[in-house]
């Protein structure tokens, strides 16, 4: 392609190749046009196909090095260059310089959590081995996002079913698993969609309410999970159903309790812990297939008055100012 004028070059294949390089870089570090998230699953389901995902990515690894690649390790760490990094073999063309690993080792018989490493920019790879350095701390710094974090209950989720995604994704010959966070989460996202279809179970509606009552969720899989707008904790409770001592119950569907658990275990609730409430009004049905049409996001803050005894998580709420 030519354009004449002093400025005319030619735009052949190579061009466009680099422009298409420099555009997908660009992608990946676009702003997300949303408050910043700090729950990792959220941001992705809130997100889905932001370019950032392709450089976040699960490992899940079933086997532990070869003796010949500890051997090549052992000598390489004498060298200073090589200090705080850790290999893996073999997966020199599923990683990419700068990516985001949450890993978990699954040489036993249950996946063990091995924590967030990251792919320095750039690329150390010797022979067959890859290096990786381990993160402090457990969160992932994602362009246009922030600090995100993978909650104790995601984490639990990955853990429990390794062995279903080694299957799902045909990864046991090979005896890793890698792949990036967005498929993790649609995987989980299928199966909840296949449970809900085999028990009759619809969340839809729901979390059509909690939507329009301005509640940001975690797809449903625990709405004691969502978040108000300003960031303040949500919880759920029927209308009309005050205790004797004042307290209101929190409502939690029958044998779901995770999402107010994880809160408690990672310290965002506790007794006095202001929150706001999702008031529902009882219709027909059971549970969450009631009638939820007038779900209304209190206006004022509630704070927590007592919170279960680590075995069901109950929690009450009242009035702040009461």
């Amino acid at each position: 392609m030519m354009f004449e004028g002093d400025e005319a070059y030619e735009i052949g294949d190579q061009q466009l190749a680099q422009a298409q390089i420099l555009w997908d870089q660009r992608r990946a570090i676009a702003p997300s046009g949303a408050r910043l998230n700090f729950d990792l699953f959220e941001a992705v389901r809130n997100h889905a196909g932001h370019g950032a995902w392709s450089s976040v990515k699960v490992v899940i690894t079933t086997r532990p090095l070869s003796s010949e690649a500890q051997e090549q390790h052992n000598v390489l760490k004498l060298d200073a260059g090589f200090a705080g990094l850790e290999p893996y073999e073999g997966m020199s063309d599923l990683l990419n310089p700068g990516d985001w690993l949450i890993d978990f080792d699954f040489s036993g018989r249950r996946a063990t959590s091995m924590g967030v490493w990251e792919a320095p920019n750039a690329a150390v790879v010797q022979g067959d081995l890859f290096y990786v350095r381990r993160k402090i701390g457990d969160a992932i710094e994602v362009s246009s996002f922030g600090r995100l974090l993978l909650s104790a209950e995601d984490q639990a989720a990955i853990i429990t079913h390794a062995k279903d995604i080694m299957m799902h994704f045909g990864s046991q010959e090979r005896g890793v698993f890698c792949e990036s966070i967005e498929v993790v989460v649609g995987y989980f996202d299928k199966l909840k969609r296949e449970a809900e279809e085999a028990s009759g179970y619809k969340f839809g509606p729901f979390a059509a309410a909690l939507k329009r009552a301005g509640v940001q969720t975690n797809s449903g899989r625990g709405f004691w999970g969502g978040r108000a707008e300003d960031g303040v904790p949500v919880l759920t409770s029927w209308l009309g159903t005050r205790e004797a001592d004042g307290t209101y119950p929190v409502w939690k569907p029958q044998k779901n309790y995770g999402g107010l658990k994880s809160l408690w275990e990672s310290g965002s609730i506790a007794v006095g812990t202001e929150v706001r409430l999702i008031l529902l009004k009882p219709g027909k049905g059971n549970g969450d297939q009631a009638t939820v049409a007038g779900a209304a996001l209190s206006e004022v803050p509630w704070r927590i008055a007592s919170i279960g005894d680590g075995v069901t998580y109950e929690a009450r709420v009242i009035p702040t100012q009461s």
